[in-house]
């Protein structure tokens, strides 16, 4: 049997992750990356079709413990980025389509023939090398036929009382119940975009009036505040269009279960059974946000702002995302409850913790204290470099509004660094460490807690990874502020670890950096027990130093030990063996 063919033996790998410090080994791979056979590929891939399952299956056999799926939400045709999806609803192009024609799970709704049809006239594809792409242009009206006959199919029979979909049925039926709250405002939006970019006079297969390819809501000439509106003109309208889009409505509802259920069934497939261990799914936790969720919540949103990435070293200019960002005012409510922002985030992250093993965060920082700027400047780019923090910005002159939001105080910033960088908040103390620690307790981790089985399962994202924890702790000190170094618990205020200066500029990657880097630094010099040094091995954080030296002083007793035998910030990649001392 060839190498590649070989199971890898689970002992070896049990060992090889324990020498690394780390608990699974896991493999990221997009939808629309997955692989897809001839016979079912429209020409996107999904982790859903056979051969998507049966790639999974080959990963499980290296010796993969977990799949990192990228955002799973609902895009669009003009934007097919997938951390620009839908914070609930699938994205339906990730439908696998043959188990919809030959699985009498889904009722044999599509009819093998349409199938048929629709793969012959797919385009050619590059069959040489890996440059093939994604053909979306080709993919969305042929995914959209393909789902229209299945719902076609599927509502003939239910209405006709046939048993084969009478499972179907009920499971409809229950779905559309449990997810009303956003199943009609996404499809409402889908509907209204596509009706006032066309006119209303735009009509796909079997009649459905949807195309994924509509216009954005701030230029439509109505309904704007349709979905936030309280006032019973609003309500009359959305039951008006609820009645006259009954069709589409049930359409999309459809085509949501259909993904609810290949996931599901998917996890099922790929949990533990005897000889063969689980190959966790694990979800991603994005920071961005819809513009079909934007039109029906932006009255949880702060006004005049968007949300951004900073100047940094790989990236000079900035990013201005555009992605709304949650109003402060709204995160609490009475009696110390979420407020409505806060229970959205609640909402979004039990829903991810329901539907995967385990969830990656995008953007920390976003969460805790993302980067904001002004929305009325022409220029964007320009304006995200004139951006600041929301928390951190008490008296800046070009952002006024944000004074009302800050949690540092102006004698506790350094005016005379730029606003990104990380010595930008020198100190804090106790009250303000614990608020900031507050953002990130009532969203996902804060959920994770909250439900016994999801403990341990919200990781952060590789540009943001956690602190490492102090000796004989499961990890920071509750109240800590994510990224930056935790003080000593003994003094009043907290002063944040001050930071080399770099000796060759900005770019000299020997220097550390991450505040990760830093809380290492002020962990050994807490914890200054000394390890064994036999066997034990330390590389440079960034790659430089090509020879293993021997450990010195180990930090902690966690499995990723944070080392400094002498200048460079360095890591243990074999646990070390305590003194019995």
């Amino acid at each position: 049997m060839p190498a590649h063919d070989r199971p890898v033996a689970r002992a070896d790998l049990a060992a090889a992750l324990d020498i690394l410090g780390k608990r699974h080994l896991v493999l990221a791979i997009h939808d629309v990356s997955f692989p897809g056979r001839d016979d079912e590929d429209l020409g996107r891939g999904s982790p859903y079709s056979g051969g998507g399952r049966a790639f999974l299956g080959f990963v499980r056999q290296l010796g993969f413990t977990g799949v990192q799926l990228g955002p799973q939400g609902q895009t669009s045709r003009y934007n097919p980025s997938p951390y620009d999806g839908a914070l609930f609803a699938r994205d339906i192009l990730s439908i696998a389509l043959r188990p919809l024609a030959d699985d009498p799970y889904y009722g044999n709704v599509l009819p093998r023939a349409d199938l048929d049809d629709l793969l012959r006239g797919r385009p050619a594809r590059q069959r040489q090398g890996v440059t093939e792409r994604a053909d979306y242009a080709a993919v969305w009206p042929r995914q959209l036929a393909a789902l229209a006959s299945a719902w076609h199919g599927f509502a003939r029979r239910r209405a006709a009382a046939d048993p084969s979909v009478a499972d179907l049925a009920e499971a409809f039926d229950g779905f559309t119940r449990e997810h009303a709250g956003w199943l009609t405002p996404a499809g409402l939006y889908e509907i209204l975009s596509t009706a006032y970019r066309t006119g209303g006079t735009w009509s796909g297969a079997h009649g459905l009036r949807v195309s994924f390819d509509g216009s954005h809501w701030r230029t439509w000439p109505r309904d704007q505040e349709l979905w936030v509106s309280k006032t019973q003109a609003a309500a009359a309208r959305r039951a008006g269009l609820s009645r006259t889009y009954a069709r589409e409505l049930e359409f999309l509802a459809f085509c949501q279960l259909l993904a609810a259920r290949q996931h599901a069934a998917l996890r099922a497939e790929l949990a533990a059974r005897p000889g063969l261990p689980a190959l966790r799914l694990f979800g991603d936790l994005q920071v961005g946000i819809s513009v079909g969720d934007t039109w029906a919540l932006h009255d949880l949103f702060l006004s005049g702002y968007a949300m951004g990435a900073p100047p940094s070293r790989t990236n000079p200019d900035g990013q201005p995302w555009g992605y709304p960002v949650l109003d402060p005012r709204l995160y609490g409510g009475g009696g110390g409850e979420l407020g409505p922002a806060l229970r959205l985030v609640a909402a979004r992250t039990d829903a991810m913790l329901r539907d995967y093993d385990g969830l990656r965060v995008d953007h920390p920082h976003g969460l805790v204290c993302p980067w904001v700027y002004r929305t009325d400047e022409a220029d964007a780019y320009r304006a995200v470099q004139g951006g600041a923090r929301l928390f951190e910005s008490p008296c800046l002159s070009d952002h006024p509004r944000l004074a009302a939001y800050a949690i540092a105080r102006a004698d506790q910033l350094d005016l005379a660094l730029p606003r990104h960088a990380d010595r930008w908040v020198h100190t804090l103390d106790d009250a303000q460490v614990a608020r900031y620690a507050a953002q990130l307790e009532r969203r996902p981790r804060g959920r994770a807690r909250a439900r016994p089985r999801a403990r341990g399962r919200v990781v952060r994202s590789p540009q943001h990874p956690a602190l490492p924890a102090a000796a004989g702790a499961g990890g920071p000190r509750p109240g800590a502020l994510p990224g930056h170094a935790e003080g000593r618990s003994d003094q009043s205020e907290r002063r944040l670890p001050q930071r080399e200066r770099p000796r060759r500029g900005l770019g000299d990657a020997r220097q550390p950096r991450h505040p990760a880097d830093l809380a290492a630094r002020g962990l050994v010099a807490r914890n200054p027990a000394r390890c064994r040094a036999d066997g034990v091995f330390v590389r440079n954080v960034w790659g430089r130093a090509a020879t293993p030296t021997p450990c010195a002083r180990a930090c902690s007793r966690t499995p990723l030990h944070w080392c400094t035998p002498s200048s460079p910030t360095c890591w243990c990649a074999r646990r070390a063996r305590w003194p019995s001392s």
